[in-house]
């Protein structure tokens, strides 16, 4: 997998978190495909796949800024969702 690719990493993830349970691996890579930005990459399936993994390693404080992000792109507001997703890689996020 080419590791710039976003749409590969949300898929990846997905499968991870879905079929295998590994939550703590699927995060990662959830979480940078969704902030890529790359077409399909950020489908709003992905988001609650990340949020439930979030919630099942016991992180709520990264689910509340995914709530932010998922409203963000519901608003469809591209500086909003620039600034947020700033904010998801940052020193929460990670």
């Amino acid at each position: 997998m080419n590791p710039r690719n976003g749409f590969a990493k949300s898929h990846l993830g997905f499968i991870l978190k879905a079929d295998h349970l590994r939550y703590t691996e699927a995060i990662p890579l959830l979480r940078d495909g969704i902030s890529s930005g790359e077409p399909g990459a950020d489908d709003g399936r992905f988001y609650f796949h990340l949020g439930d993994a979030l919630t099942r390693v016991g992180k709520p404080d990264e689910v509340r800024l995914l709530a932010c992000l998922c409203i963000a792109n519901m608003l469809k507001s591209s500086l909003l969702r620039s600034r947020l997703r700033v904010i998801m890689q940052g020193s929460l996020c990670h």
